[in-house]
C-alpha cells in the first residue's frame, strides 16, 4: 500500500521526511508531496497523484488537503493528523 503524505502549511519535503521514514519503517511505501500553499489547487494535485489503492495523509494543512483530495477521487483511505476541524476565528462555544 502506498501512502502519499502532505506536510503542514509551508512544511515542504524536509518536514515530511520523518513521517515518510516512519511509514517506511512500518512497512508502507510512502512519499511526500510538495504542494502549493492554496487548498483547492493542492487538493487537485493530490487527487491527481493518488490512485484508488493509495492512502492520502497529511498533518495540519496537509490533512485538510488530504480530506479534499479524498472527496474528489476514490481512494483507499485518508488519514488526517492535527486536522483543523473548525474555523480558527470561532471558539468551540460558538459551534
Amino acid at each position: 500500500m502506498r501512502i502519499l503524505f502532505a506536510p503542514g502549511w509551508r512544511g515542504g519535503a524536509e518536514r515530511a521526511r520523518p513521517w515518510v521514514e516512519a511509514f517506511g519503517r512500518a512497512g508502507f511505501e510512502a512519499e511526500a508531496l510538495v504542494l502549493p500553499f492554496a487548498a483547492e489547487p493542492a487538493a487537485a494535485l493530490f487527487a491527481e497523484a493518488a490512485g484508488p489503492a493509495d492512502v492520502v495523509a497529511g498533518v495540519s494543512f496537509g490533512g485538510r488537503v488530504a480530506s479534499l483530495a479524498a472527496a474528489r477521487t476514490p481512494l483507499r483511505a485518508a488519514v488526517c493528523f492535527a486536522y483543523p476541524l473548525r474555523n480558527q476565528g470561532l471558539s468551540l462555544i460558538h459551534i
